[in-house]
């Protein structure tokens, strides 16, 4: 069921619902099984989509720093 909504959520291009779905997997599923390291790859390589298309560029050199 979990893993139906996720592929709605990233056809429909709802990143954070999608986050949120994968979020909730890895916090409240109790056994240490694929499923849940599955969760957490999604999530990683969902989160590394999100930052490379993200508009906002941080410096690292600067914490203050932070152009858009």
């Amino acid at each position: 069921m979990c893993q139906e909504r996720l592929k709605v959520y990233q056809i429909q291009n709802d990143i954070f619902q999608a986050k949120a779905t994968l979020k909730s997997i890895i916090e409240n599923y109790e056994p240490e099984d694929e499923l849940k390291k599955e969760a957490k790859e999604k999530l990683a390589k969902l989160e590394q989509q999100e930052a490379a298309a993200s508009k906002i560029k941080e410096d690292a050199g600067k914490d203050d720093y932070l152009e858009m």
